[in-house]
């Protein structure tokens, strides 16, 4: 019996503003310590791109900031917020490439703005190749 198995070139999306969800986030015990990996699904572009925050508890972290965009506003420090309060919601996601460790190009969200923003960058999907 003979198989074949299909391949997939993983290229990173091109860098600039896409709209995006975010998916569930989820604490991560990485080499820097503790941290908050938030996936983001690009929805034109049917691709997942992850971004990475502390879990500073402070409203000036990027934590809460993502948080604050993700809910539409100030989230209530009563109430705090968590995983399922950002789930599956909309924004602007702003992807750039980096260098791994091994020289492998990828990318990652660096910011996030609302979804009633419109980013001054957004990608023009019409110069990516299929």
């Amino acid at each position: 019996m003979t198989w074949k198995m299909d391949v997939r070139k993983d290229e990173p999306p091109p860098p600039g503003w896409h709209k995006a969800e975010c998916r569930e986030v989820e604490d991560m015990d990485t080499a820097f310590g503790m941290r908050l990996r938030w996936p983001f699904w690009l929805l034109k572009l049917g691709v997942e791109v992850s971004g990475w925050t502390s879990m500073s508890p402070s409203t000036r972290a990027r934590a809460y900031e993502w948080a604050k965009v993700l809910n539409g506003g100030p989230i209530d420090p009563k109430e705090g917020w968590g995983p399922e309060t950002v789930a599956e919601k909309r924004c602007w996601a702003k992807v750039e490439h980096y260098k791994d460790s091994k020289g492998q190009l990828r990318a990652k969200v660096t910011e996030i703005k609302p979804v009633n923003e419109h980013p001054e960058e957004e990608v023009n999907l019409s110069d990516v190749s299929s």
